[in-house]
């Protein structure tokens, strides 16, 4: 008779523990993890934290899973539903005047299986052209990713060369291959300029400015950081829930982005 209650004690247990850890899981991808943990997909990420909830509550920590819960909640109602982020993230985006200089780098962010460029990138790359029409740098350069696929490997420089032409600014282009990081961005730039050029104008979204540049900047380059004019999501200047919970998630990737730079020895 214990043992049946047991049994029964620890079936409750577990379907609580599921919802709480799924419920968890959706909470935590608002707040921002899959920008963090890029190698779970959204469901993965999701069924994950529901079968890790079931364990738990299986062992009589269904309490506990339900104070995670009510904690996530908080979180997320104070950064979708107050201003906070606002302030947050306009002291975090590094926006420099314009000056003339040697170059201007657009950082890419990636391919999508269809072969063009995602939001972020084709955000990144209109910003850079709009800046080389004004006659801010002689020089465009774009770093070129590559992404795999099922159907195979897509590198984003096809689309980015489409934009460049359509630009009228082809002839001023190069386009910096084999990078990874942003380490790499500045390595491969500061191999393609002459000897005496020094000063680049660095483009990319908003969140990502702080990191970018001063990762340039460790480099050698003297650097005029320039945030990308954002159509998706409005991370910089956020003011309703959707674009705050995206910014957070941006500004907690970028802050733990910074501590791995600084532990490698990529910034000061």
């Amino acid at each position: 008779m214990k043992l049946a209650i047991s049994r029964k004690s620890a079936a409750i247990g577990a379907a609580i523990g599921a919802a709480a850890g799924g419920f968890a899981g959706a909470l935590l991808l608002q707040l921002g993890v899959h920008e963090i943990l890029a190698f779970f997909s959204a469901p993965a990420w999701v069924l994950l934290a529901t079968v890790a909830g079931a364990v738990v509550g299986a062992l009589n920590g269904k309490w506990l899973l339900l104070v995670i819960d009510a904690f996530l909640l908080l979180a997320l109602m104070i950064i979708g539903y107050t201003p906070v982020m606002f302030g947050v993230a306009s002291r975090w985006v590094r926006d420099d005047p314009l000056a003339p200089a040697d170059a201007i780098v657009v950082l890419s962010a990636t391919v999508k299986s269809d072969g063009y460029l995602n939001v972020e990138g084709v955000e990144r790359l209109l910003t850079g052209l709009a800046l080389f029409q004004k006659q801010a740098a002689p020089r465009l350069f774009t770093t070129s990713v590559e992404v795999e696929y099922p159907t195979g490997v897509l590198s984003s420089t096809a689309d980015q060369r489409r934009l460049i032409q359509l630009a009228g600014a082809e002839p001023a282009w190069t386009s910096l291959t084999g990078v990874f990081t942003t380490r790499d961005e500045a390595l491969q730039a500061a191999s393609k300029l002459p000897a005496n050029a020094h000063s680049v104008v660095v483009v990319t979204s908003p969140m990502h400015t702080r990191r970018a540049c001063a990762t340039f900047e460790a480099v050698g380059f003297k650097v005029i950081c320039k945030a990308a004019a954002e159509h998706h999501y409005v991370t910089w200047h956020p003011i309703n829930p959707t674009d705050r919970l995206e910014s957070f998630g941006a500004y907690l990737y970028e802050r733990l982005g910074m501590v791995k730079y600084r532990a490698k020895g990529w910034l000061p």
